[in-house]
Order: C-alpha cells, then structure tokens, then sequence
C-alpha cells in the first residue's frame, strides 16, 4: 500500500473520526508542494462492500485510484468506481493512464466529511444538520494534523451547514465564504480558512458531487 502512516495515532485522537475510516494519506503527500485533501461526502451500507470494514477508505483508493489490492484483484470490473473517474479528470487526471493514477493518489489525502454510514442514496437517507456539523468538527482536526493547502470538497451540501464560530473553537479564522460562478447547473463555492497560530491558509473549493450528471 503507498500509504503515509505516520499521522494514525494522532488520528486516533481525533474527536468523532470514526476509526476504521481513517484518512488515506499518499506516501508522497508530505513533500508536495500544494498538498491537496479531497474530501467526500459519505459512504452507505448499500455499497457493493461492507463500509464498515477496517481501513474502508484506504482501501478504497487503493482500490479505485491505485488499481492495487484485494478487492481489485478480486473482481476489477465489479469495483471500478465512476466517481473516482470523474474526479480524476476534474483533477486533470487521465484515469485511463495507470500510472498518472497511482502518481496523483501517492501526493494528496482523501477521506469523508460524514463519519457515520448511510442506509442509502435515498433522499429519505441523506445527511442531516447534526452530521454535517459533526462532520465539520472532524475536519478541522485532520486539517490540524495534515494541513492542507486545498481541500476539494466532492459536493456542495456541506458549505451550507459550515459556520465561522465552529472553525473559531479549532483556532481557525474565515477570511471568505462564497458562491463563485455557474457552472452548468450548479455554483461552486468557496472557503478560505487561516489558522491563527501559524497564519497558513487552506482553500476549501466545493463541486458539485461526481456521483451526479455533470451537465
């Protein structure tokens, strides 16, 4: 697995990270120069493999991004993930290209807001308020601990329930929050975030989620 496994016991620490998801950091991330966190929204119980599993995220990009593992090697066509797909090309990453794949997922980190599963992609199951603000304070402990320059955030839903006083408990300061321009039919949307001790900013850019038509 090319995976940076140096952060886990502070990971472990975090407040309401669920554990068995922790973040998947590229073995290379530490030394990119723009280090880039891609954030999902959730995971749900109706996904072809147990989401509760140990290390389900990191052996999802294992899976889907690095075309190595287990579940790859088990049934390649059954776990290619389009999602993945899109995000890679968003990213200006040729998914078709293997090896630009395994290069890109070794220099950024990836993992979900939502630390709870979802029964499904239901409306009925979507997120609710209390996970997204769960899911925000969760975050701004892993940003604490990897520290970003950028965050992609794969979906938009989150900006709503994001709240300035919340990132003033972490020691974070909001320098912008806004709707940027159309793009198709939907507003991307954008935080900037400065840590008060250390003065780094992080930009959280919000997309519309790669799970949806891109039209």
């Amino acid at each position: 697995m090319e995976i940076d496994k140096r952060f886990d016991l502070e990971f472990q620490k975090v407040k309401g990270l669920n554990k068995n998801w922790l973040p998947w950091i590229g073995k290379d991330y530490v030394e990119s120069p723009k280090k880039i966190l891609i954030v999902g929204e959730s995971s749900y119980l109706t996904e072809d493999v147990d989401v509760n599993q140990y290390d389900y995220n990191r052996n999802m990009i294992e899976k889907v991004g690095m075309l190595q593992g287990v579940l790859y090697e088990t049934d390649p066509n059954k776990f290619i993930d389009e999602r993945h797909k899109k995000l890679e090309k968003i990213l200006s990453v040729n998914p078709e290209d293997i090896n630009t794949k395994r290069t890109f997922w070794k220099k950024v980190a990836s993992y979900n807001l939502i630390q709870t599963p979802l029964e499904s992609r239901e409306k009925k199951d979507r997120p609710h308020y209390q996970l997204f603000l769960d899911g925000w304070d969760t975050f701004f402990q892993v940003i604490d601990i990897i520290k970003p320059h950028y965050c992609l955030m794969n979906g938009v839903n989150s900006f709503d329930h994001f709240y300035e006083r919340y990132a003033g408990n972490f020691g974070l300061s909001l320098l912008e929050k806004n709707k940027l321009d159309k793009i198709g039919n939907t507003f991307p949307k954008r935080i900037i975030l400065k840590n008060e001790s250390t003065g780094a900013k992080t930009i959280l850019l919000f997309i519309k989620h790669t799970s949806c038509p891109m039209t």
